[in-house]
């Protein structure tokens, strides 16, 4: 029986195409650019090392990552080694070894920190090496104390309850029935001294009245005075015409 022969294989491409003949393949070169744009417009990055993990803990964290509007992915730390050294970012290259997977949060980085801490507590591999917020550097200390803090959404809470809880007085104060407005006021006024000043606001006013007669009593004075001058001058008009008439 004769052997057929098979045609000759060529040699399979590993890695796909190169951008150039001489240069780096495309997968990679598009690796570290997703590298760069997620970095850029996350709000927090946080690197993390997740050997010993099995493949159900690392989709359970994905999924709860997720949820906080959080990616996770692994990258291999030589392109992302190019990624933060293009970026100016060279604090972060030391971070990248061993197997590292990053988490890129959203809107809110705490968040983020905090659902990393807590599966960490659970699960010991999983390792929060640092992080980088705000264009600094963080390290692995500084991201449990991002983890510590108090989300947005529980500030806002807080902040809300103590400007309600004084509009909350004030509401019921309104609403109470009429009749216990009366009676608080009624208690205000039993618990007020007793007004021991009222007589001498009474005398205040005599004062004026005492002195008002003093003009009056010089006029009286003075008015004997002329009714004197007048008299003695009816007397001395008489003294004259009795002389006059003793003279005749």
């Amino acid at each position: 029986m004769a052997k057929t022969k098979r045609p000759p294989q060529t040699a399979k491409k590993l890695g796909g195409p190169r951008v150039s003949p001489d240069g780096p393949r495309k997968s990679k070169v598009d690796a570290v650019e997703d590298f760069k744009a997620r970095l850029g417009s996350a709000s927090a990055a946080i690197m993390t090392e997740y050997r010993g993990m099995t493949v159900g803990e690392l989709a359970e964290l994905r999924a709860g990552l997720r949820e906080a509007g959080t990616d996770y992915k692994v990258f291999k730390n030589t392109l992302a080694a190019i990624a933060v050294r293009d970026l100016g970012h060279e604090d972060l290259v030391p971070m990248l070894d061993g197997p590292t997977a990053v988490a890129f949060a959203g809107d809110d980085p705490v968040d983020a920190a905090k659902k990393l801490a807590d599966f960490a507590k659970r699960v010991p591999a999983l390792v929060l090496k640092g992080g980088f917020l705000d264009g600094k550097v963080l390290s692995e200390a500084q991201v449990m104390v991002l983890a510590s803090l108090d989300s947005p959404e529980v500030m806002l809470a807080r902040v809300a309850g103590m400007f309600a809880s004084p509009l909350q007085k004030v509401a019921q104060l309104f609403a109470a029935p009429l009749q216990q407005v009366g009676a608080l006021f009624a208690q205000l006024k039993d618990k007020l001294p007793a007004p021991s000043a009222a007589p001498a606001t009474e005398e205040a006013p005599t004062e004026p009245a005492a002195q008002a007669p003093a003009p009056a009593e010089e006029t009286l004075g003075e008015a004997p005075t002329e009714a004197a001058s007048d008299t003695d001058q009816t007397e001395a008009a008489s003294g004259d015409g009795t002389a006059a008439q003793d003279g005749s």
